[in-house]
């Protein structure tokens, strides 16, 4: 999709494995202007990849930051797209129905492939 996007033009995208975003959200938590700037960046860079959505259960309070994202991008019309291994019905229960409708809402792709990485 992001290849799609770009079409070979002169757009910006952001990719964010979600693992590593945790990682900087949290290490931005207590300085108040390094979190919002984290924040504003990801609310609005024209396109959004987040990578490997679910591959650990998230706090209440990165789900908060997550939702601020997406409800944005939702809201402003930004595309976004968001990987992950599962389902939608393990993605309404990990995330919840206030992230979940805005995301499965929009255009899924399923993909029912081999991990290329085990086969390596």
């Amino acid at each position: 999709m992001l290849r799609h996007y770009l079409g070979g033009q002169r757009r910006v995208a952001r990719f964010w494995n979600v693992s590593q975003l945790h990682g900087e959200w949290f290490e931005s938590f207590g300085n108040r202007v390094e979190h919002s700037g984290l924040t504003m960046r990801l609310s609005q860079t024209p396109m959004l990849v987040l990578d490997d959505m679910g591959q650990r259960t998230p706090t209440d309070a990165f789900l908060e930051f997550i939702y601020r994202i997406i409800d944005s991008r939702y809201a402003n019309d930004r595309p976004t797209c968001i990987t992950t291994n599962m389902n939608s019905e393990e993605f309404l229960e990990k995330f919840g129905s206030a992230i979940a409708s805005r995301v499965l809402g929009g255009y899924c792709v399923e993909m029912d492939a081999t991990d290329r990485r085990i086969n390596s």
